[in-house]
């Protein structure tokens, strides 16, 4: 553990993790920031009535090599909308986050990439792999994944089509025990996450 700083409240952040604007990132507590997460919130907000570019909940993972930055008002412009992320939440390796809400209870696999504004709601599993397209919107109780077969179909689709199954609500508590289990000396990762 010597890798990483304590905080009052629980957080856990990595020394060797790469965050740009502190000052604007609100955590609940008992989060986990890997090395080499990258957390960019020295943007300039909407409304300078934000109290931050990024809030975090409890039982939050960030895995390694993670990139999280608050999503842009419309594409191309350097203006960002604060970025929420609910409680009981782990993401995976590699995955690039620039939604505008992750709900509670949501475990998003290595290698994502989650388009600007996009919208997760609660007790949501995205697998590895997976890309959001832009203003996505994914309902609670749901299983994401890429559409495989159709990223082999010529010519290739410029943006890949995702597939929503429904996920039982069993999966609430088990969001919430594993979220735990990632906290306390790192027993549990979201690449862990049942495969589909």
């Amino acid at each position: 553990m010597n890798d990483f700083a304590e905080t009052s409240s629980g957080n856990r952040i990595s020394r060797r993790s790469q965050i740009k604007g502190s000052d604007h990132i609100l955590i609940s507590g008992y989060t986990t920031i890997s090395a080499n997460a990258h957390l960019n919130c020295d943007v300039k907000l909407k409304s300078s009535k934000e109290s931050g570019a990024l809030k975090l909940g409890k039982f939050v993972f960030i895995d390694e090599d993670v990139t999280i930055t608050p999503a842009t008002e419309t594409s191309g412009e350097s203006v960002h909308l604060p970025s929420i992320i609910g409680s009981y939440v782990m993401i995976g390796k590699a995955t690039e986050v620039r939604s505008v809400s992750i709900g509670s209870r949501v475990a998003i696999g290595e290698n994502c990439k989650l388009g600007d504004r996009s919208t997760i709601y609660d007790c949501v599993v995205i697998a590895s792999n997976t890309i959001l397209p832009n203003n996505t919107n994914i309902p609670p109780f749901s299983l994401v994944y890429t559409d495989q077969e159709g990223l082999n179909r010529y010519p290739r689709p410029k943006t890949p089509s995702i597939i929503i199954e429904p996920l039982h609500e069993s999966y609430k508590r088990l969001f919430e025990e594993n979220a735990k289990l990632a906290y306390v000396n790192s027993q549990f990762t979201p690449s862990e996450m049942p495969r589909f």
